[in-house]
């Protein structure tokens, strides 16, 4: 079973390390001083601003995967950072931790969650639009790693039937 917690900034040099290897797998680089900067001060940058970032450790207490809710106003938020090491992948931790970001969102006020990602992520892809996420027409900012842009509006959340139950540190 794998816990999620509440990120803490003692906790990003472990975070932007997990980021970089995900992203070294996919022929991409992290930046730090640009769109992974936010990962420097994650309490100022998510939580204080009204937002929560979270990260997944396995039994040893490593991190595997991470994810955070970055508000945009008072009721969008938007899904950053939502990345996982490859020997957890596709066992159905992505809709576990989801399933606890959307309930978040909700429980944060917002009513409205977006997202960019890169066409690359198949799986993650796959998920949103499972669960509801619609592609957004005017598409991703101009970030270079992403090309994609989703929303989900809380109300038309699709939840899975079966979910692998995360043991949760508050």
């Amino acid at each position: 079973m794998l816990t999620i917690r509440a990120a803490e900034n003692k906790d990003s040099t472990r975070i932007m390390a997990l980021v970089k290897t995900v992203l070294d797998g996919l022929g991409m680089e992290l930046d730090p001083d640009g769109i992974d900067s936010d990962l420097s001060d994650i309490a100022g940058n998510y939580v204080a601003a009204g937002g929560l970032f979270v990260i997944l450790q396995d039994e040893k207490g490593e991190i595997v995967g991470t994810a955070g809710l970055m508000r945009i106003n008072d009721r969008q938020c938007e899904l950053r950072k939502m990345y996982f090491l490859p020997e957890v992948r596709g066992q159905g931790w992505g809709e576990s931790l989801l399933d606890f970001l959307i309930d978040s969102a909700g429980k944060l006020g917002f009513d409205e969650i977006h997202l960019e990602t890169n066409n690359t992520f198949r799986a993650a892809i796959g998920l949103y639009l499972k669960v509801g996420f619609e592609p957004k027409e005017e598409g991703a900012s101009s970030d270079v790693r992403c090309d994609l842009a989703f929303c989900l509006g809380l109300e038309n959340y699709r939840r899975p039937a079966e979910l692998r139950e995360l043991n949760i540190i508050r």
